[in-house]
C-alpha cells in the first residue's frame, strides 16, 4: 500500500536535569540526546516499519540538520523525493526533562513553508497514493487544502489531531478518519460526549485512550 505523510520533519534536542528549572534558574544537566521526530516523519517511519510504501512529504532546512533528517528517514525506506529543502532552518523541538515532568519548545522553522503553494505542487503526485496522513504540526489551511483534494479525488485522509487545537468542522465532515486523545476530543467535540461522538461519527473517529486501546463505533 502506497501512503503519502503530509507532515512535519523536526530534530529533538532532549536535556535531562534532576528538576526543571523555574524562571530565571540556572540547574545542572544530566546530559543531551539528539533525536529525528516530527509528528509526521515520526508516522513515515512506523508505517514503513510494518510494511507500507510511504512518501514523505514536508520541509526541511538547508542546514546539517535538514540533511540528517533526510537521511534518518531514507534509513527506513521513507521516500523523500518531494521533500521541499527550505531557507528557513529545520523544525526544532528543545525539551527539558526533570522529575519525571518536561518543557517543551517548539521552533517551527521549515514546517511553515509546507503551505498552499507546496500543497498544490504536489496534488497530483498524491492521486497515485492509497491514503494520505496528516497531522496539527503544519499549516491548518494545508490540512484543510488536502483533506478537501482527497475527498474530491476520492481517495481516504487520515488525521492526527496533535498538537490540539479546534479544527473546522468542513475538515470533520470530509476527512476519512480521525484519531485524536481524550484531550483532543474535548478541544474538537467540547459539547459532546465521547460516547456522543463515537455515535454521530461512526467508522470515523477513533479514540486513543492509551494503554486502555482505543475507542470506536
Amino acid at each position: 500500500m502506497k501512503i503519502a505523510v503530509i507532515g512535519s520533519i523536526n530534530i529533538d534536542f532532549t536535556v535531562t536535569a534532576d528538576r526543571i528549572p523555574s524562571k530565571g534558574e540556572t540547574v545542572p544537566g544530566k546530559g543531551t540526546e539528539i533525536f529525528f521526530g516530527g509528528k509526521g516523519a515520526n508516522q513515515a517511519v512506523a508505517m514503513a516499519l510494518l510494511g507500507a510504501d510511504v512518501e514523505m512529504y514536508g520541509a526541511v532546512g538547508r542546514d546539517e540538520n535538514g540533511v540528517k533528517a533526510m537521511e534518518n528517514l531514507k534509513s527506513f525506506g521513507v521516500d523523500t523525493s518531494f521533500i521541499k529543502r527550505s531557507e528557513k532552518e529545520t523544525g526544532l523541538a528543545v525539551i527539558t526533562l526533570g522529575e519525571k515532568d518536561n518543557t517543551i519548545v517548539v521552533i517551527k522553522g521549515a514546517n511553515g513553508d509546507v503551505d498552499i503553494p507546496y500543497a498544490e505542487s504536489i496534488s497530483e503526485r498524491l492521486k497515485d497514493c492509497q491514503m494520505a496522513v496528516l497531522q496539527h504540526e503544519i499549516p491548518m489551511e494545508t490540512v484543510e487544502y488536502i483533506v478537501n483534494f482527497c475527498e474530491k479525488a476520492g481517495f481516504p485522509t487520515f488525521l492526527n489531531p496533535a498538537p490540539a487545537m479546534p479544527l473546522p468542522m468542513s475538515v470533520i465532515e470530509k476527512v476519512t478518519y480521525l484519531t485524536p486523545n481524550e484531550h483532543e476530543l474535548r478541544i474538537i467535540f467540547p459539547n459532546m460526549t465521547m460516547e456522543e461522538t463515537l455515535k454521530k461519527y461512526p467508522r470515523k473517529v477513533i479514540v486513543t485512550l492509551g494503554a486502555k486501546g482505543a475507542a470506536y463505533c
